[in-house]
């Protein structure tokens, strides 16, 4: 048995079937696809993998973490770079743990399942440990944006901030962060993704007045990595309100897309296969 984590970040398709009327078949097939991309980075490596890069960033975070206790580097870029890295590292430390948390839940719940008297439903995974490393990160990049916002990647720690809300389920809060960004920084390289986050904070609730238009600007890149799955989005905003015309052109487009260009990538034939 599969368990339905109900404590899983909001953006993992959960909500897709709400709209959807093909039901809940695409909401199992596409969790990965709407994950973040370095959580399904993280969850494609192998344990050793995982370990290795687990010790790296460990060594690297006590690193950062020294040289901001220990040394005077009187503010400036240096220090703001330092800082980002550091919750960055922080970032990914709680992914990581994340998905330790969701694979021991899984373990409990088959075991639950498979005894006698013993109500799997009733369970809850424990993602206390990577919340605290998440929190530790939001609070680093507000400080950034807070005392020195002036340097070249206020952007990137929009984006990071955003990202980081989202996946201790702050939707609201993430979803203003990503606002912020694509109307600050339009040129920014982390508009794109800002835009499908943006897409699917409104998606999930039901507001697809504002959904379609941040699918359609997401829709523009369309050398970025989830072009495709902004236009399967789009698609189905369109059903849903009625233009199936556009629906069914825009699901054609999916459909069509050179698999060349998809670069072997999983989630864009999953989803180029959900859109026949």
């Amino acid at each position: 048995a599969t368990a339905a984590d109900p404590t899983i970040s909001a953006g993992d398709g959960s909500k897709d079937a709400a709209l959807a009327t093909r039901g809940g078949s695409q909401t199992s097939k596409l969790g990965k696809v709407l994950s973040l991309d370095a959580l399904n980075i993280q969850s494609q490596m192998s344990e050793a993998d995982r370990a290795a890069a687990r010790k790296k960033r460990r060594e690297a975070m006590r690193f950062f973490e020294d040289i901001l206790a220990n040394r005077t580097l009187g503010g400036g870029a240096h220090h703001a770079l330092i800082m980002l890295r550091l919750a960055q590292s922080y970032g990914e430390e709680a992914r990581d743990l994340y998905l330790t948390e969701t694979s021991g839940f899984q373990d409990a719940y088959d075991q639950c399942f498979n005894t006698d008297g013993c109500i799997a439903d009733n369970l809850r995974a424990d993602h206390a440990e990577s919340r605290k490393w998440q929190d530790k990160s939001i609070k680093i990049y507000r400080i950034i944006l807070h005392d020195q916002p002036e340097y070249g990647w206020t952007d990137e720690v929009i984006f990071y901030l955003g990202s980081a809300l989202q996946e201790t389920n702050r939707r609201d809060e993430a979803v203003k962060e990503f606002n912020n960004l694509v109307r600050t920084y339009p040129d920014s390289e982390y508009v794109p993704d800002a835009y499908v986050l943006i897409g699917e904070y409104y998606f999930d609730n039901n507001d697809l007045v504002d959904a379609l238009p941040a699918y359609q600007k997401a829709a523009r890149y369309k050398d970025n990595p989830k072009y495709l799955f902004a236009m399967y989005k789009l698609a189905w905003c369109f059903y849903n309100v009625g233009e199936y015309d556009k629906a069914i052109d825009t699901m054609k487009a999916v459909v069509e897309y050179p698999m060349a260009d998809t670069g072997g990538d999983e989630s864009h034939i999953i989803l180029q296969e959900e859109a026949l």
